[in-house]
């Protein structure tokens, strides 16, 4: 009876830190209201098409990150190596974090790139940058 009771109690506490996480990372992160970190850091997360990410999206997120301690020091090296300044997360998630008032600074292609990690297969979708953009100068001297 003990065990049943105790047993029921772990459940519960689990099940309202699984709740609170989700409230956190996903409902909040997607909200105007951002979490701690995000709004101390000023950024905001967005999805590919520039708008507020979809809950799938920020659910996948989340539980890359809960997979354990290996996956953060992969994001964190993964983050410092791409181009696009994308984490790795961000990457399956099909995200950006981004600077709270950042502008849009024009459309790009969405395409597939195929990349290999730790010997896996992995096909991410990504905004196609121009790497030769056409600029401007309209200084006068």
């Amino acid at each position: 009876m003990i065990f049943e009771t105790a047993r029921s109690a772990l459940n519960i506490s689990l099940l309202l830190c699984v709740v609170a996480a989700l409230l956190y990372f996903v409902v909040l992160k997607r909200s105007r209201f951002r979490t701690l970190g995000y709004r101390v850091g000023g950024v905001k997360i967005i999805g590919l098409d520039g708008r507020v990410p979809g809950y799938p999206s920020l659910v996948l997120r989340l539980l890359f990150g809960m997979l354990g301690p290996l996956n953060w020091l992969v994001d964190l090296a993964w983050l410092s190596n791409d181009t696009h300044r994308q984490a790795l997360r961000d990457k399956l998630a099909s995200t950006y974090v981004v600077k709270r008032n950042a502008q849009a600074a024009g459309e790009g292609k969405i395409v597939f790139r195929y990349y290999e990690i730790f010997s896996y297969n992995c096909l991410f979708r990504e905004v196609e940058v121009d790497p030769h953009p056409t600029t401007q100068n309209h200084q006068n001297r």
